[in-house]
């Protein structure tokens, strides 16, 4: 049997060929070209360190022919993959699984349901992506918002509209399969390896209609513009839910509704629902000419043919009163979008298309709020966000225009001609200083200039767009650790990013996959219900 090797560490550069890269391999394993059956791909990472020409960093998997002799040293690998089997619980349930939301973590908890016979009943408020497209768009032209079908609430939840990157702090086996399934319903193929993986909201959005399609032909079933609005608990334990069309039993029920459904967040503490308080991070945008950035990351190859839109990572100096500006969610090629689904409010957010040709570059500058900060009560932070989006959409016009700041007039108290940028609704000349909380002000003023020192021109060439309120959930839906439960109410599986249980879309499925493992080991399949 062929067996296969991983090597790590292949440095190249950018321009190279693929010749290159396989001689590249050959050198460092010692085989043959008569040798190897094939070599694919397992990670490319980008490398712009020590100002010299940008290049590629590979591992790659080598397969070579049965019988040829393996140096010591070189990492063999397993001639098969440890496959996982599936062990379906014994207590019986009368209705199928009911999922909230059709974020990453709903979607990929009910593609799992799904796919081992649980049929589950998928409930989402907004639209499917095709008339949500439409109503965003609407939004564009009319400064009318929806408040259930916008840049934040419809099929796909917020994550079809944002920086599009598949990457996440979290390890588990289950990110290669969740990247898997994506490029089986359309991702392209280098989400698989190119690290940090990026998709793009355009594309993304086709996968989820992919998604949407296998889960019916499992037997899943989807109810669009279906807004729950209460709980139906009996005896601690879930027995339905209420929503603006009737009333649907359920004995299990996914919660995953994400971060910015505020009315959901409501109706739980009206229900008794144990919610906690939790640290979150909140800021502004800050807006660059893309060409700027890639001149600063690439040097003179900047615009070289092979070259991405180049991105970046800082950090600023920390403080006695912990608080640190760094940046988050940078979005080269992309666009700052008002990332709120509150009408009335304005949250900014960053969000790119997978050819990443805006023009533009965007990052968000934040810092943690703690919980000991906000007011003895579990919806704090959710109240304190929104008293600063009420403010910054009072301070621009009152029609999502953008309060928005030159980074040096910041520095300097003043305001100046703004420069264009890529947020739709337009941007006003405001001081951000006006609605944003001091702590943050403080530690943005010692934060830009340590960026500027490793960015010479970041001030300079830089537009402040604020605020970005939402880069994470301030409430916690606490949960048993095992069980995945509720605390408080029997058969409630909260997860994702609006259970405070994960942070972006790769660790919002891979929540929802955890739920629906938990459940599928827990409760025997009710076959085809219908409610």
């Amino acid at each position: 049997m062929p067996n296969k090797v991983r090597i790590y560490q292949i440095a190249l550069p950018f321009d190279h060929d693929e010749k290159a890269l396989q001689k590249k391999a050959l050198e460092k394993t010692g085989f043959s070209q008569s040798d190897i059956i094939g070599i694919s791909i397992v990670k490319r990472s980008m490398d712009t360190r020590f100002h010299k020409k940008p290049g590629f960093i590979y591992c790659l998997d080598i397969e070579v022919k049965e019988g040829v002799r393996i140096q010591d040293g070189l990492e063999i690998l397993p001639q098969s993959q440890p496959h996982e089997d599936i062990v379906y619980g014994s207590s019986r349930i009368s209705h199928r699984p009911v999922v909230v939301g059709t974020g990453p973590g709903g979607l990929f908890a009910a593609y799992w349901l799904a796919q081992n016979g649980y049929s589950p009943l998928i409930l989402e408020q907004g639209q499917e992506i095709g008339k949500r497209k439409q109503a965003i768009e609407n939004f564009h032209n009319t400064r009318i918002m929806s408040p259930t079908s916008n840049y934040v609430f419809g099929e796909g939840g917020a994550g079809s509209y944002s920086d599009g990157k598949l990457n996440t702090g979290v390890t588990s086996g289950y990110i290669a399969q969740i990247l898997k399934i994506m490029v089986d319903c359309g991702a392209p193929h280098e989400i698989l390896y190119v690290s940090p993986p990026h998709i793009g909201s355009d594309r993304l959005r086709a996968v989820i209609i992919q998604l949407r399609k296998r889960i019916i032909e499992w037997g899943g079933e989807f109810r669009f513009e279906t807004k729950v609005t209460n709980l139906i608990v009996h005896s601690g334990k879930i027995a339905g839910v209420v929503t603006d069309k009737g009333e649907i039993p359920a004995d299990l029920l996914v919660l995953a509704t994400g971060s910015h459904d505020q009315d959901t967040f409501a109706m739980l503490s009206s229900c008794g629902i144990f919610m906690e308080k939790k640290p979150f991070q909140m800021g502004v945008r800050i807006e660059h000419p893309q060409e700027f950035i890639d001149k600063k990351q690439y040097g003179k190859y900047s615009g070289c043919a092979g070259l991405p839109p180049a991105n970046y990572r800082l950090v600023g100096p920390e403080s006695k009163e912990r608080c640190q500006v760094c940046t988050f969610c940078m979005c080269p090629g992309g666009e700052v979008m008002a990332g709120t689904g509150t009408p009335g409010f304005l949250s900014t957010n960053g969000m790119s298309n997978y050819r990443r040709d805006s023009g533009f570059a965007n990052a968000a500058l934040i810092t943690t709020f703690f919980p000991e900060e906000m007011e003895d009560n579990p919806l704090a932070g959710l109240f304190y966000r929104q008293k600063i989006e009420k403010a910054a959409f009072l301070a621009g016009k009152g029609d999502y225009t953008a309060p928005a700041q030159n980074a040096g007039d910041f520095i300097s108290d003043r305001l100046g001609a703004l420069p264009a940028t890529s947020y739709r609704f337009q941007v006003k000349p405001v001081r951000i200083s006006s609605f944003m909380p001091e702590k943050f002000l403080v530690a943005l003023k010692k934060a830009l200039p340590s960026f500027e020192e490793k960015m010479p021109g970041f001030i300079s060439s830089g537009l402040l767009i604020a605020p970005e309120t939402r880069a994470s959930c301030p409430i916690k839906i606490t949960r048993d650790k095992d069980s995945m439960q509720s605390l408080s109410c029997q058969n409630l599986y909260p997860v994702g990013e609006g259970a405070g249980y994960a942070g972006g879309i790769i660790s919002a499925a891979l929540d929802g996959i955890k739920a629906a493992k938990v459940i599928i080991s827990t409760f025997s399949r009710p076959g085809m219900l219908k409610d």
